[in-house]
């Protein structure tokens, strides 16, 4: 195998001679996600070598702890280990075997963002002293303990958490109820889903202060600080979120299940809001909507009744022109009848005056040459 360079503005890849599309493609993708990062880290690495390998055997002795965190793993999340990173590198699988593990259009989509994703942890390790990928015994401790943040956050800051939903469901489907926060099992299919609901109910600036610092007092501390609520309600947000994902079709969001607009409202913001109704009670009807104490039928409601029948009418609602006629609105006016009309009226006015135009002839026009002369003569 002949192992050759190719180089980009930030990165090199080293590879064989037939993944040099590989290669040319993985170094754009990295260029355009460093170029977005460097908005919202402080430090964003450069100079990094990607290794691209053409065997899963290759992948596995760069690094011996990669065999036995995919072991450990899920096994929906298994085959999307493959890649790892290290002190400026970052270790993955040709797009050919990219193509083989594949289980899916998302999945072969979210397989071949691998590298973007690890570049993501780079930034994260970078940006916090704790977490690896200087593979330390105690920073590997750490990343048991943190690894829903530190897979999460690398597939939220590589725009991949909906490339994982098929994995997402099929846990759902055939494993044990998940843990919250999700455990080292889990932390690769259902990390994303955590930074999915913070940024729908808080935010990326959220998800960026989550992501910022390992807090002493555990992931509690981080979770409730970013959500500013409590872990109960984090928790029942967060498995309604889930809900969410597993059955679309009988989620209560009022919208289509295929809807991406992000103006649903967050499942944690509907728990709470259902917690406080149980607390506060049934919010207040309007009065226009105020229950009757009895039922009325508008059918039995005698509208022809008089005073002699005991019915004591108020002057205020009585009809002041009962028995005259009317127009209806709408209705247009109609010809009157014989019996609506009177006699009709006898006026004399006389002889009509006559009218005669004697002597204008002998007029002259204004502005004519003729009373123009009579007018000087004057």
């Amino acid at each position: 195998m002949a192992w050759i360079e190719t180089d980009s503005l930030s990165f090199t890849a080293r590879h064989d001679d037939a993944d040099t599309a590989c290669a040319q493609r993985v170094l754009d993708g990295l260029e355009d996600l460093r170029l977005r990062l460097e908005e919202r880290f402080d430090e964003v690495p450069g100079d990094v070598t990607v290794v691209i390998h053409d065997n899963p055997a290759w992948l596995s002795a760069a690094h011996p702890l990669l065999p036995a965190v995919r072991w450990s793993a899920a096994p929906a999340g298994r085959r999307y280990l493959a890649g790892w990173p290290m002190v400026g590198e970052i270790h993955l699988l040709s797009d050919e075997w990219m193509e083989r593990r594949a289980g899916g259009e998302d999945s072969a989509r979210a397989l071949m963002g691998t590298a973007e994703r690890v570049y993501c942890q780079l930034v994260l390790s970078a940006n916090n002293e704790r977490l690896p990928p200087m593979w330390t015994p105690q920073r590997f401790l750490t990343y048991l303990r943190w690894a829903w943040l530190y897979e999460g956050a690398a597939q939220y800051f590589s725009g991949q958490v909906s490339l994982y939903r098929p994995a997402v469901i099929t846990r759902l489907r055939e494993g044990e109820r998940p843990r919250f926060p999700p455990s080292r099992r889990d932390a690769v299919i259902l990390g994303g889903t955590v930074f999915d609901l913070l940024d729908r109910h808080r935010g990326p600036e959220a998800c960026q202060l989550l992501a910022a610092r390992l807090r002493r007092e555990g992931p509690s501390a981080n979770l409730e600080l970013a959500f500013e609520a409590t872990m109960g309600e984090i928790e029942r947000g967060w498995r309604t979120h889930l809900d969410e994902i597993l059955y679309p079709q009988s989620a209560d969001t009022g919208i289509g299940p295929l809807s991406d607009s992000r103006e649903r409202p967050s499942p944690l913001a509907r728990e709470r809001l259902r917690d406080r109704e149980a607390v506060v009670g049934e919010p207040k009807p309007s009065p226009l909507r105020m229950p009757r104490p009895e039922a009325v039928d508008i059918h039995d409601l005698d509208l022809g009744a008089s005073e002699e029948e005991g019915v004591d009418f108020d002057a205020e609602f009585e009809d002041p022109f009962e028995g005259e006629p009317r127009i209806r609105r709408g209705a247009g006016l109609r010809d009157p009848t014989d019996e609506d009309l009177g006699p009709a009226p006898d006026f004399d006015f006389g002889a009509p005056p006559e009218f005669g135009f004697e002597g204008a002839g002998d007029q002259p026009e204004e502005g004519s040459q003729e009373g123009g002369n009579r007018a000087g003569e004057r």
